[in-house]
């Protein structure tokens, strides 16, 4: 079986770990001295630094919530409103970029549970503020966290097999699904200029962007 075909069986069944897949596309970048295709395998293996500009399908809306007291009351798991704050903070608390390798993002998926992910804490006296200048002087916000939805995780590792595997669609539809290795790398130009035009090009045929000009939601 030829490395395409063999990569495209393991992306198009989603019973098998994108681990084994992205290794074996590793090989294949390396092979054909892709740089590009290279370094956005390795990331995605290893996980993207926190100064990484990432691909827009590993940032996800999340819910702010947390504990609070009002009064005699006491609120657990409660969402909080967060109109009133300026537009950009707001934007990062609604907001998670996921830097995560996959192997992590698949085990996320696999504990079935939603995620609760930590904040600053700072963000309570901002909660807090917004709520007192809201008219609630009693109200209090003990903790904090984004909730993110396990269905959200699975959407992210769905997209990340989606977009190496219209990667490797290409290829096998430029040279065909029989080509074997070693006939690929005689054509490595022609492929490398394939991987960079997917890469690179600007438009609804962005499938991979990795650049500094991606857009990037920021952290508290």
């Amino acid at each position: 079986m030829n490395i395409l075909t063999n990569i495209i069986n393991l992306l198009s069944d989603d019973s098998k770990p994108l681990t084994s897949s992205f290794l074996q596309i590793k090989v294949l970048a390396s092979r054909l001295q892709s740089t590009q295709l290279l370094e956005w395998v390795n990331k995605e293996l290893s996980g993207y630094n926190k100064g990484d500009s990432i691909p827009e399908y590993r940032i996800c809306t999340s819910l702010l919530m947390g504990n609070n007291l009002n009064g005699n009351t006491e609120c657990k798991n409660h969402p909080f409103a967060l109109l009133g704050l300026d537009a950009k903070i707001k934007d990062i608390l609604e907001h998670v970029d996921f830097f995560n390798g996959i192997g992590a993002l698949e085990s996320f998926v696999l504990k079935n549970e939603n995620l609760q992910i930590a904040v600053p804490t700072e963000v309570l006296e901002l909660i807090n503020d917004l709520y007192r200048q809201k008219g609630n002087p009693y109200f209090s916000a003990y903790s904090v966290y984004k909730s993110v939805t396990i269905d959200q995780i699975k959407q992210i590792t769905t997209n990340i097999r989606n977009t190496a595997l219209d990667l490797i669609l290409s290829l096998e539809n430029e040279f065909g699904y029989e080509i074997e290795l070693n006939e690929l790398i005689k054509k490595r130009d022609e492929a490398n200029s394939i991987i960079q035009n997917i890469i690179n090009n600007s438009g609804n045929n962005n499938i991979i962007n990795i650049g500094n000009n991606n857009n990037q939601k920021g952290n508290l």
